[in-house]
């Protein structure tokens, strides 16, 4: 096996699309031993009939163990890396027009690649594996469906497993897609927001006894942190002010209201104002919708300047002369 190492930073080099996959396995966990998914990986790959190579992400704490009949290109990542800025850091190394996203930890078979690979070569763009929780704890399940539900109850999206441990797309999704922070999880969402064309299929798990993982409320104010943050993206990125407009509107038509049932009470029960605590009420939601209306303009002031920078819609081809 040879192993080409970058070292830490950002690669400055860019590869164009020569080959037609690139599978670019994820150790975020420590260390793992490699061998039989790199079998099964090289084996399929190769069966397919695409030229391809392989690429793997790891952090200075793991070990690496290949194929020694396998080349392949290693990319060193500084202890704390997202996997969102990992595939920004790698995405330069990539050759490949696919990119096969591979998580080592991820329990899958071979002919889940060989679906993902003919599902692409149907003219999807995005294939998302959907796990399956056949042998796994119920809370596991429990957890995992609660947070895909919720996702696409505000966004809209038909993605059904964000957390999934393996998935191929195309590689121009990465340029089209920005990522950060813990955003890699929302790639499928994301894409489909753009236009690309997403499906799901179901994964066959190897059976592999787990315990229940239980995340701390830390976690859960995260998942619900980065839910908004996609919700606000998907929905209102481009046009602030239906959002912030929206909340504005409520918060002062609801302070309106209570003024106008203040002033009625005034004259028609000679009801006092000034020592009402309610009229304060009022006069705080009017003021909170003035700043949200604000906001929203600034906003829509801000996206109207940059509007030559988007580029939301992609082409997919071009016909005629």
């Amino acid at each position: 096996m040879q192993v080409k190492e970058r070292g830490l930073g950002t690669l400055s080099e860019q590869f164009s699309e020569t080959i037609d996959l690139t599978i670019c396995i994820i150790l975020t966990n420590g260390p793992r031993v490699l061998r039989n998914l790199w079998r099964d990986l090289d084996h399929v790959a190769a069966e397919s009939g695409l030229s391809y190579e392989f690429l793997v992400l790891a952090k200075p704490s793991d070990e690496i163990d290949l194929d020694p009949e396998v080349e392949a290109r290693v990319v060193r990542l500084m202890p704390k890396a997202e996997k969102a800025s990992s595939m920004n850091t790698a995405r330069g190394a990539m050759r490949g027009r696919w990119v096969m996203i591979v998580e080592a930890g991820g329990q899958f078979r071979a002919d889940d690649i060989r679906q993902l690979i003919a599902r692409m070569r149907e003219g999807y763009d995005f294939v998302n594996g959907v796990r399956s929780w056949r042998g796994q704890p119920k809370v596991n399940q429990w957890q995992s469906e609660l947070f895909n539900w919720c996702t696409r109850k505000l966004t809209g999206s038909e993605v059904h497993d964000l957390n999934s441990t393996l998935k191929i797309f195309r590689r121009s999704i990465l340029n089209a897609v920005p990522l950060y922070g813990d955003f890699f999880r929302f790639l499928p969402v994301l894409a489909e927001r753009k236009g690309f064309r997403v499906t799901g299929i179901p994964l066959s798990r190897r059976e592999r006894p787990q315990g229940v993982t239980v995340y701390g409320p830390a976690s859960y104010v995260r998942r619900v942190l980065d839910i908004l943050n996609l919700l606000f993206i998907t929905r209102f990125n481009e046009k602030p002010l239906r959002f912030f407009g929206g909340v504005g509107l409520f918060s002062a038509g609801v302070g309106v209201a209570m003024n106008v049932g203040l002033v009625f009470e005034r004259f028609a029960f000679g009801e006092g104002m000034a020592d009402r605590p309610i009229m304060l009420l009022a006069i705080l939601l009017i003021v909170m919708g003035v700043q949200f209306i604000s906001i929203g303009l600034i906003g829509e002031m801000i996206v109207y300047s940059r509007t030559r920078d988007f580029e939301d819609v992609g082409i997919e081809e071009v016909i005629g002369q």
